[in-house]
């Protein structure tokens, strides 16, 4: 009986110190039925610290005091029904960037936005500090949007004469749109650097919520919300990827393609469609469609096709060459994986040895 005991306090302890309340099926599903009890839900404070709380997460109250006093600094600065000029824009920007670090901000990666405002160091990422940027604009009547790049956000500030001025708050500087490296299809078709509607930008809450089931393991859920997030904004393409992903770990490997090919109608330009989708095509043992695939993958060059990326690619594209009898293309990759560094390619080298023997490939010298 002391043994139990003693667990019970130590779970206690862990969920009091994540601030995550034990979720059951119902406390799950809080959130979804918070944002239907509301008039409107918007990329906001109040509607991010509403789901927070519903989902379970504690001391939201505190987040928000926090937050508003850091609020209340950077008001008494700028009035209202002002129009503002690029330098003044600037100015509020930096005001806001140099507020934060006073109160200890710690830019690193987290999911929600109440956890990172509780510890001594506010510890925050784009898209959270996106959200204060936006919701402080909102208070103060300020044109400040939310924009998404590639696996980031942003916010712009849109002037009366449709021009803007882009400003990173997680780097605390201004760039201009060429400096995210987008594809230009991408942003043609409105999947990055476009300013994100009232509508669009609360799927990105929605979608931190089914992150955080989807790492948890809790797939049934992590799928409702994320079905969420693309309710809202139907080109969030970290939602479809995620979706995949979700089905991939289920077993549902034709579910995950199908995700994946869906993805591929919107775009075209993301190395990760055409390497995760040759993944699910190899052990599914369709092995034409892998080497397409992983092909494909090769040929994009942007900066999440790093070289750790392609020795993958190559190792995988080696056993499936060798399954169907490819000596001569097996041979050449393997060349090719071992012109790396053999840092890079020892333990890639070290299973083609394992499976296949040491004499297995010939290099041309």
């Amino acid at each position: 009986m002391r043994n139990l005991l003693i667990l019970v306090i130590i779970i206690f302890i862990f969920l009091y110190s994540t601030n995550v309340i034990a979720q059951t099926p119902e406390q799950k599903l809080q959130p979804l039925i918070w944002a239907e009890e509301q008039d409107s839900i918007g990329f906001n404070l109040e509607t991010a610290l509403g789901l927070e709380k519903a989902y379970g997460i504690k001391k939201t109250r505190v987040a928000k005091r926090r937050l508003n006093k850091i609020f209340r600094e950077v008001s008494k600065s700028f009035k209202t029904d002002t129009v503002y000029t690029r330098p003044e824009a600037r100015t509020f920007f930096k005001l806001l960037d140099e507020t934060l670090d006073e109160a200890g901000l710690w830019r690193s990666d987290a999911t929600f936005l109440t956890p990172g405002l509780l510890e001594d160091k506010f510890t925050l990422d784009c898209d959270n500090l996106s959200l204060i940027y936006v919701d402080f604009g909102k208070r103060l009547h300020l044109p400040i949007k939310p924009v998404y790049s590639k696996n980031h956000m942003f916010v712009r500030w849109v002037f009366p004469d449709g021009s803007y001025m882009n400003w990173d708050p997680l780097a605390g500087m201004s760039y201009s749109d060429k400096s995210y490296r987008d594809s230009p299809l991408s942003i043609e078709k409105g999947i990055y650097l476009k300013t994100l509607s009232d509508k669009e930008a609360p799927g990105n809450l929605f979608f931190n919520i089914a992150f955080d089931l989807k790492e948890k393991g809790d797939y049934e859920y992590a799928l409702k919300y994320l079905n969420k997030s693309l309710e809202m904004d139907s080109l969030l393409i970290i939602a479809y990827i995620n979706k995949a992903t979700v089905f991939d770990r289920l077993g549902n490997y034709r579910d995950a393609i199908d995700m994946y090919n869906t993805i591929e109608t919107i775009d075209t330009t993301d190395f990760r469609i055409y390497a995760r989708r040759g993944n699910l095509y190899e052990r599914s043992g369709e092995y034409k469609a892998a080497l397409i695939d992983y092909s494909r993958a090769l040929a994009y060059n942007g900066v999440f096709n790093s070289v750790q990326h392609r020795l993958k690619i190559y190792f995988s594209m080696i056993k499936i060459y060798k399954s169907i009898g490819e000596e001569e293309k097996a041979d050449s990759l393997y060349q090719k994986l071992t012109s790396f560094h053999p840092a890079l390619t020892e333990t890639y080298i070290k299973k083609l040895t394992k499976l296949y023997g040491k004499d297995a490939f010939k290099i041309n010298e």
